[in-house]
């Protein structure tokens, strides 16, 4: 927008700008265009507002157990203008309550189509497989559409663990390293035991309890 004011024998412009970039001014009175117009004037983003940055990436979605998966944070202004500048440092991701395992968030011009991006690395540590709350965050706060529910398979190198068959229900779910009171279960006769599929904060689990 812009907003003129006559002050004494000169006129006054405020220009409100919202997009970053190099734009040109054009400056014109009583039908001509004022000597030198138009200039090009480069506009510079506002500062990071982390709930206008944005995450892209694979691991988003989230991936095996024990390998390192990517997001990009883009930071951004109020106005959603991608950042030109910005300490990595102050991203991050993490899943609260995992042990997972975090790289150094770097700077990496390598996103399609924007000028600048933070690339973070975790390692999910769910050997059981399931799926966890991921939090991308700017300075603490989470970034646009954070928490991201992530699904992580199981390492192929995990241990299956003990058989169903020979465990009780309730020790079955503590060995899987899930226990929840709230668990959904759908039991149905086979051979001599019961077993159930279970739920647990989206965690799929094939246990057994004696009939």
């Amino acid at each position: 927008t812009v907003a003129v004011t006559k002050v004494g024998d000169s006129w006054q412009a405020r220009l409100t700008l919202t997009t970053a970039g190099a734009l040109s001014l054009w400056v014109s009175g009583q039908g001509q265009f004022a000597q030198g117009a138009p200039w090009t004037i480069d506009v510079l983003p506002g500062a990071a507002v982390p709930s206008k940055c944005t995450a892209h990436g694979p691991g988003l979605g989230g991936g095996k157990a024990g390998a390192a998966q990517r997001v990009w944070v883009v930071p951004r202004d109020s106005y959603s203008n991608a950042l030109r500048e910005f300490d990595p440092a102050r991203a991050s991701a993490a899943a609260l309550g995992e042990s997972w395992g975090v790289g150094a968030p770097a700077l990496d011009a390598g996103l399609e189509g924007e000028p600048l991006a933070v690339l973070l690395t975790y390692t999910p540590a769910v050997p059981a497989g399931g799926t966890a709350t991921l939090y991308v965050r700017v300075d603490g706060q989470n970034v646009k559409s954070s928490p991201f529910s992530v699904r992580v398979s199981a390492d192929a190198n995990s241990s299956a663990g003990p058989s169903a068959a020979a465990l009780p229900f309730a020790m079955y779910l503590r060995a899987a390293g899930r226990t929840n009171s709230r668990c959904r279960a759908r039991s149905c006769m086979l051979s001599s035991n019961v077993y159930r599929r279970t739920l647990c904060g989206g965690i799929e689990m094939r246990c057994a309890t004696p009939a």
